[in-house]
């Protein structure tokens, strides 16, 4: 088994928590083709741009805030079926492409640190992905943010995650991409590293750790970032 270097295990998260879409995977194309689904069963011009009222919500949220902006005729729940069950056939029908780093640093620390995605994809999507990636089995849970009652920026599904690990969330460290997610976690109490897909600006004070991608991420980096988060 692959042993942590000689910082203190007291000083150590005991979990790490992982976002999916854009943290462990490239996924925008797949959200952007259910955006475009949906548009077209609504007759809209596929084209329009309407990533920008749901960005880091979970698929459930994504469909009624496209509902609100886009005011069809059809019903909210309409809108979430299409757009929900187009996203999960993008999961089980499209090749699925890990962002740098990312396998690596979960087999890094399978077996040693217990892990979780806490997500807004669909499970069936986190599923596939899981398995595409080929981390399956290093996983010890798997939720999406569909699971709890309130989506993220809400930090519900890193506080059952959490739960479900059997952890402190102060004792975890997420992993995330966008201002949503990590506003959850910085409302979950749980430090936060983040390898923006959104300028840094956009963050403005949430107190995160930024890295340019997961390929940063090394025991030095999660020992520093846990240990500040008890300061």
């Amino acid at each position: 088994m692959t042993q942590i270097s000689d910082s203190s295990p007291a000083k150590w998260p005991l979990a790490l928590l992982f976002d999916l879409d854009l943290t462990l995977i490239r996924s925008r194309h797949f959200w952007r083709a259910s955006e475009q689904a949906l548009l077209k069963h609504l007759g809209l011009d596929p084209q329009m741009d309407v990533h920008h009222c749901y960005n880091g919500m979970h698929a459930i949220d994504a469909g009624k805030a496209m509902h609100e902006l886009l005011k069809p005729d059809v019903s909210v729940d309409e809108c979430v079926r299409v757009f929900r069950e187009s996203l999960i056939e993008q999961f089980q029908t499209q090749p699925i492409q890990a962002m740098p780093g990312a396998v690596a640093l979960v087999q890094r620390y399978a077996g040693i640190l217990p892990m979780a995605i806490a997500s807004g994809s669909p499970a069936q999507g986190i599923h596939a992905a899981a398995k595409s990636l080929g981390i399956v089995e290093h996983l010890d849970v798997a939720i999406s943010g569909e699971a709890v009652t309130h989506g993220k920026p809400a930090p519900d599904v890193f506080l059952e995650a959490a739960r479900l690990l059997g952890m402190n969330p102060k004792d975890c460290v997420v992993f995330e991409d966008s201002v949503t997610g990590a506003t959850a976690a910085v409302r979950a109490g749980i430090p936060c590293i983040v390898a923006p897909d959104e300028p840094i600006e956009h963050f403005g004070e949430l107190p995160v750790h930024f890295v340019a991608s997961l390929d940063a991420v090394d025991d030095a980096l999660l020992a520093k970032v846990y240990e500040s988060s008890m300061k």
